[in-house]
């Protein structure tokens, strides 16, 4: 069956040529997305239990089957189109006169072929969206289709044959978009702007809504042939109003304004998120420059002439110069995310532009180009668009991109403050920190960043406490010593003076501000007294008000009963985290000060024995709560691995890998 000729409105010359070239394009096109789907659709899946196999090998071998399947087709058509005496085009939706496989049974079992994505552990909604999308657009305008027996009749011809111009496939590029639509909406979820993102998804709706009376009542009513144009018909005259209003200059003013207002939204959330996460990776950066170069003036000084504050400075930037260049995925990852939020709302904008200039002159573009290059620019637009928002694009063995920019987020919110962890056992999770230096400050905020925000990754039994509110200066009862805290048992008698309930800044100007502000926090927190020593202040004002301040601390200590300041409060929630990972079969790891693994252990018993927890001190490794941590873990026979905090990125990347590269069981296994 043939089209009429093109003096009838059927087929016009030359645009077989255009079939070839767009047919050729879009097989290039579709080989690059096979090979995301294939990459990205396979991490996906990898890490399922029961359904892994049988969800990687769905998925691959569809998408694979499909693609040459489709390719397949296309070639065909285009080699042979004389000899079958067929033509080839689009129809205004789905593939023209496509048979009932074709545009219905193949891309519902591509579609359930997804299904098992969503029982993966380290699943991702804005992942499994986009590949949705792309699999959307694949089947929607993939290559050529030919004539079928399921053609219209000769009379339909005549309406049909617009589909040869290029203008009318307007309709099915906007349908492209539905899929980058919702995509949109989840990436501005997980950035943290739900409201607006469902604000902005609803308003494109309604957009599209509005699109659909306009130009149903600017429609010629003889081209709504057949039931559905029938139905189309009556549904254009009961509306009329709405679509008249729209064609209107106020109606066509603010039918185009709300487009451009859902834009805006889209484009500057992106814009403005990457604009702050890039100012945020440069304050890091400076902070990192100024750190290093005061360390670079610490080693021109003679080692004797060093104090020991200053040699242990020296050694933990040691050790955390070597960490950071294991923690090479989010530095890599941080700069590729922040420009992909960037080229994300270059692309929103510059879709829309393209998709307006389409829709306002779609007649005139029409009659000079044909369907070919409509396909296959918008095919690429989507495409590329939803493989940057869905953050399909980069190495496929780095951080997935939500991560990366949730691992942001997070040091936004903790940049110049602190932030409270009751600690977070995963229970999906076969490793667990147990016990960590908290004066390794940075490797602890990347611990703590990156078990609240990566998927599968290993739990952190270690509780940091800011205030009274998450229990800082708090008191837990011992169960084993009714009427007791726990201090009595993790602290030698007698060993918190007046002295302990005392926080003296001598020269507030050594400090920074942040610093300053967190000490007199922490001093009310605990319940201590804060003495900051004035600018001007001479040293006989000074002494008297260190007399009055030591009186007020007598007094807290006497009515604390000895006990710890900050209180004991931690012990018990750190505890409750350790006994849960142990009950869950999870391996225990402790992290000890740089060269000083398995250093500075000691019994439970010993914790009362002041000499003996002195010398601990002396030559361990262990910081203070670490060694009642450590000791609690050989009373319980809890068997556990020691680090080197060097090692603190490598494990978090990968426990199992850190823990076989191990010489041997380095840690303590006892019956």
């Amino acid at each position: 069956m043939r089209l009429p000729a093109s003096g009838a409105g059927g087929h016009q010359p030359g645009h077989d040529i255009w079939v070839t070239v767009e047919s050729i394009s879009l097989c290039f096109v579709l080989c690059l997305v096979l090979v995301t789907l294939i990459f990205r659709g396979t991490r996906l899946c990898r890490d399922i239990s029961a359904k892994g196999d049988a969800g990687r090998a769905a998925f691959v071998l569809t998408v694979a089957g499909l693609t040459a399947w489709r390719v397949t087709m296309n070639v065909r058509t285009v080699l042979n189109v004389d000899s079958i005496g067929r033509k080839v085009f689009y129809g205004n939706l789905l593939p023209a006169y496509a048979q009932l496989a074709d545009a219905g049974l193949r891309p519902a079992v591509g579609a359930l072929s997804l299904l098992p994505l969503f029982s993966s552990a380290r699943k991702s909604l804005l992942q499994v969206v986009a590949l949705a999308g792309c699999m959307f657009v694949f089947f929607l305008s993939a290559g050529a289709l030919e004539f079928n027996a399921f053609a219209p009749k000769d009379e339909e011809l005549t309406h049909y044959s617009t589909a040869l111009n290029g203008g009318s496939l307007v309709p099915a590029c906007w349908l492209n978009r539905a899929f980058l639509t919702v995509l949109t909406r989840f990436k501005l979820e997980r950035l943290g702007w739900r409201l607006t993102g469902s604000g902005a998804c609803a308003g494109w709706i309604l957009w599209v809504f509005l699109r659909t009376h306009r130009n149903l009542a600017r429609a010629p009513k003889n081209l709504h042939t057949g039931l559905t144009g029938r139905l189309l018909s009556e549904y254009a005259e009961a509306y009329s109003t709405v679509g008249g209003f729209l064609l209107t200059p106020m109606g066509t003013l603010l039918f185009w304004a709300l487009l451009g207002v859902v834009t805006a939204v889209n484009a500057s959330v992106l814009l403005y998120e990457a604009v702050m996460k890039k100012k945020l990776l440069q304050e890091k950066g400076i902070s990192i420059k100024e750190e290093a170069e005061d360390i670079e003036k610490l080693k021109t000084k003679n080692a004797e002439d060093l104090t020991d504050a200053e040699k242990t400075k020296i050694d933990m930037e040691a050790a955390r110069e070597a960490a950071r260049k294991k923690d090479a995925e989010l530095r890599q990852q941080a700069s590729w995310s922040v420009n992909m939020l960037f080229f994300g709302a270059a692309v929103t904008i510059a879709d829309v532009i393209y998709m307006a200039t389409l829709e306002q002159f779609a007649t005139e573009i029409g009659q000079r180009m044909p369907p070919a290059v409509f396909l296959t620019v918008d095919n690429m637009l989507v495409l590329t668009s939803l493989l940057v928002i869905g953050g399909l694009l980069g190495e496929t063995n780095a951080l997935e991109e939500l991560e990366v920019l949730k691992e942001m987020q997070h040091m936004g919110r903790s940049h110049g403050q602190r932030i409270a962890f009751p600690g977070k056992v995963n229970p999906k999770s076969k490793h667990c920190i147990v016990s960590f230096p908290g004066k390794y400050a940075p490797e602890w905020d990347a611990a703590v960043r990156m078990v609240e925000v990566r998927a599968g990754t290993c739990s952190l039994a270690c509780v940091f406490l800011t205030d009274r509110e998450n229990g800082l200066g708090l008191h837990k009862d011992n169960p084993e010593q009714p009427g007791q805290c726990w201090c009595k048992a993790l602290y030698p008698p007698g060993q918190f003076s007046p002295a302990n309930y005392m926080m003296i800044v001598e020269d507030p100007t050594a400090l920074s501000a942040e610093d300053l502000r967190f000490k007199e926090t922490d001093a009310k927190a605990m319940g201590q007294i804060f003495l900051k020593r004035e600018a001007g202040q001479d040293d006989v004002q000074w002494a008297e008000e260190k007399g009055k301040a030591e009186a007020a601390a007598q007094k807290k200590c006497k009515e604390n009963g000895g006990c710890a300041p900050w209180g004991c409060q931690w012990f018990h929630e750190w505890k409750q985290n350790v006994d849960k990972a142990a009950l869950l079969g999870q391996t225990l790891h402790v992290f000890y000060f740089n060269g000083r693994v398995g250093r500075g252990k000691l019994s439970w018993e010993e914790l009362s024995n002041e000499t003996a927890v002195k010398e601990a001190r002396r030559y361990g490794g262990l910081g203070a709560s670490q060694t009642a941590e450590v000791a609690y873990l050989e009373r319980c026979s809890y068997s556990y691995e020691e680090h080197d905090t060097i090692e603190f990125y490598k494990f978090m990347a990968s426990p199992t890998e850190a823990l076989n590269q191990k010489p041997g069981i380095n840690g303590d296994v006892l019956p």
